[in-house]
């Protein structure tokens, strides 16, 4: 037997109290006497006696302890777990989804069932017999061997310290495969025991295993009460599209569809609330409550049957020309056991269309192209604009006010500094160099010799027999796209952020811009600045999926997490990981000065239904490699709390002391 709550058994300590009422009580009959004369004597006698008197055993005395014990025992919740045989193996496999780490509203944080899991193995490890010896495996995404096969007690309780929730749903079948195997030769009595909540809908499958395997519920209570409590309303889908009733003249009205569902007994009343946040590190950093609310829609959602909402709003780009990401939050009365899946973050369809600036003076043709793409909308600046822009947004390099989105198209003159957070493009470069990269002397009519055909920039771009005009050959230092008879005219500068791609031609002249390549060609760029835009840069993820983020080798990788913690990563192969804490929103990650966003969210129903349902599925009997019978499961068991049986013994016993005491004879 093993306690969940073995602290509860403190309240054995009211039994001395109780006996000490029994040794100090005094029993005295009721006499008739004829005087009170000796009364004065008999008080001396009685100051003189002994307080305490030895003790009698009482029926009324014994049911009263048997209560005491019997409800200490209910508080400490015990469940019937079969103790470990002495020489024999261990396998402790720990679910650790989103739902382990819930609880409902009132409750301690104690009360997760991830935490009481903890407790459990931490008070199984330090009660390990002689000869035998435990592992941990963490059942999430995929399995996490925690600890080996080992008696220490103290790395046992080391590797259960260090169990996190991390995923929406957990691969449990994996985890017990790994388990089962680490246990292949174990000795007789040897078993994996799996503590999880049950809040899934796969079944848990142990057929073809070697390895007795003892499920555990470690859910806090039973019956109706941890119904109640594993109450949960979540966002299951969300996405924002442009409003098709509306008019052309209207470019930025969208609709947010949003899918609500509620796991529960009774209907629960929300409010779905959306909002745009044009600046995701300002909404971390200085909180929400700067958004600008869009709309917001009360729903009573009944239980097992979703709700649709949908709002409509305006979504225009700020002064800047970004494009918003629109913010979903469910709100109520009352919190329910997961926030998870309460908020969503979702780029706007204005993330789609691309603000491009044009600075300095355009080549016509190229003007051209890019306005002909009607999700395209063109900027005029220059750089001594975009400097005085810079320099009023005040003297943090990240401010808003100094950085532009999209696509950046600078012709003749450049800045000392590309723009870092956008695709730039150089068209018709007038310096001695772009970035870095020098150019050769002006030449003119170049021919095509070569191009990257499977470069995205390139496809179904066709360059037979064009002549370009006015080519300035492209140093070391760029990646060669493009080659003529005078050496590169169009590359790419790759960088830690958006490439810089340089057309060192000028588009007006030469029989380029008068074939279809040309149109291609910009398409393809647009397209590609597009996608990394509506992106945020990194793709949208479940809530838990680690960041995988492009980055030069040995560069450091920053992101700042929703919650305002800093996570921080080394980039290797030209890839950085980010383990991120299973939180939703957006995380701004920093590159070398370049932020993007990587947007995590939970829209799973399987993973906002926190109700235990799954059922272990089980044989009769497997067989093993070569015809051989192996062992089967015939020792497995869903651990059963026994606190039910305890509490309604107690309730007997109380009912049997009430009786005793006031029987007609004890009056």
């Amino acid at each position: 037997m093993t306690f969940a709550a073995p602290a509860q058994l403190a309240w054995l300590s009211l039994l001395v109290p109780l006996v000490l009422l029994y040794v100090l009580r005094r029993r005295r009959e009721r006499r008739v006497v004829a005087s009170t004369l000796l009364w004065e004597s008999a008080l001396r006698d009685l100051r003189a006696e002994r307080p305490f008197r030895r003790l009698v055993p009482h029926l009324s005395l014994l049911l009263q302890a048997l209560a005491v014990v019997l409800g200490a025992l209910s508080l400490a919740r015990p469940s019937g777990a079969a103790r470990v045989p002495e020489g024999a193996h261990v396998a402790f496999v720990v679910d650790t989804s989103l739902s382990m780490g819930a609880h409902g509203p009132g409750q301690d944080g104690r009360d997760a069932p991830l935490e009481r899991a903890r407790r459990l193995v931490q008070q199984r490890a330090q009660n390990l017999p002689p000869g035998s010896r435990a592992l941990v495996v963490a059942a999430g995404t995929s399995a996490t061997l925690l600890s080996p096969l080992t008696s220490d007690r103290a790395a046992l309780v080391r590797a259960v310290e260090g169990l996190r929730v991390g995923c929406a749903v957990a691969d449990l079948g994996a985890a017990l495969d790994l388990a089962a195997e680490r246990l292949a030769d174990a000795p007789s009595g040897s078993e994996v025991v799996l503590l999880t909540d049950l809040a899934q809908d796969a079944p848990i499958d142990v057929r073809g295993l070697h390895v007795p395997v003892r499920v555990t519920s470690v859910l806090a209570e039973t019956g109706d009460a941890r119904r109640d409590s594993r109450a949960n309303t979540g966002i299951v889908a969300a996405d924002a599209r442009p409003d098709a009733r509306a008019s052309e003249d209207a470019r930025d009205a969208v609709e947010i569809f949003v899918r609500v569902a509620h796991f529960g007994a009774v209907p629960q009343e929300v409010f779905v609330t959306a909002s745009a946040s044009y600046d995701p590190r300002e909404a971390v950093e200085r909180g929400t409550s700067e958004e600008r609310v869009l709309a917001s829609q009360r729903v009573v959602v009944s239980p097992d049957e979703p709700s649709q909402v949908v709002l409509r709003a305006s979504l225009p780009p700020d002064a800047h020309g970004r494009a918003p990401f629109v913010r979903v939050k469910l709100s109520a009365d009352q919190p329910d056991a997961l926030a998870l899946d309460d908020e969503v973050w979702l780029p706007s369809p204005g993330r789609s269309r691309l603000p491009v600036f044009l600075v300095g003076e355009a080549p016509r043709v190229v003007e051209r192209v890019l306005g002909l793409d009607p999700d395209v909308e063109l900027f005029q600046t220059d750089l001594v604009r975009l400097a005085r822009r810079a320099s009023s947004g005040g003297a943090e390099p990240r401010d808003a006010a100094g950085r532009l989105e999209g696509l950046v198209v600078y012709t003749g003159d450049l800045p000392s500094v590309p723009e870092a957070d956008a695709p730039v493009l150089v068209v018709r470069p007038s310096g001695a160099d772009v970035f870095g990269v020098t150019l050769g002397a002006r030449a003119s009519g170049a021919q095509v010799t070569r191009w990257q055909e499977d470069d995205p920039l390139l496809r179904f771009v066709g360059l037979t027999d064009v002549e370009l005009a006015e080519v300035r050959a492209l140093g070391d230092g760029a990646r060669p796209l493009v080659h003529t008879t005078v050496g590169a005219a169009i590359g790419v500068i790759p960088r830690s952020g958006p490439d810089i791609t340089v057309v060192s031609v000028d588009p007006d002249g030469g029989s380029w811009a008068r074939t279809p390549g040309f149109v291609i060609f910009f398409r393809n760029l647009i397209e590609q600045a597009r996608a990394l835009r509506s992106e945020g840069g990194i793709p949208a993820g479940e809530v838990g999926m680690p960041l995988r983020v492009p980055a030069p080798p040995g560069s450091e990788v920053s992101a700042l997490a929703p919650d305002g913690s800093t996570l921080r990563a080394t980039s290797r192969a030209g890839v950085a990981i980010l383990p991120v804490p299973p939180l939703a929103g957006p995380f701004v990650v920093d590159v070398a000065g370049h932020t993007q966003v990587a947007l995590r969210h939970l829209l799973r129903a399987e993973a906002s239904d926190l109700r235990p349902r799954s059922v272990v599925a089980a044989t009769e009997a497997s067989r093993g490699e070569g015809g051989v019978e192996a062992p089967t499961p015939s020792a497995l068991d869903v651990e059963r709390a026994l606190h039910p049986l305890f509490a309604l013994a107690l309730l007997l016993v109380c009912a049997l002391e009430v009786g005793w005491a006031t029987r007609r004879s004890a009056a």
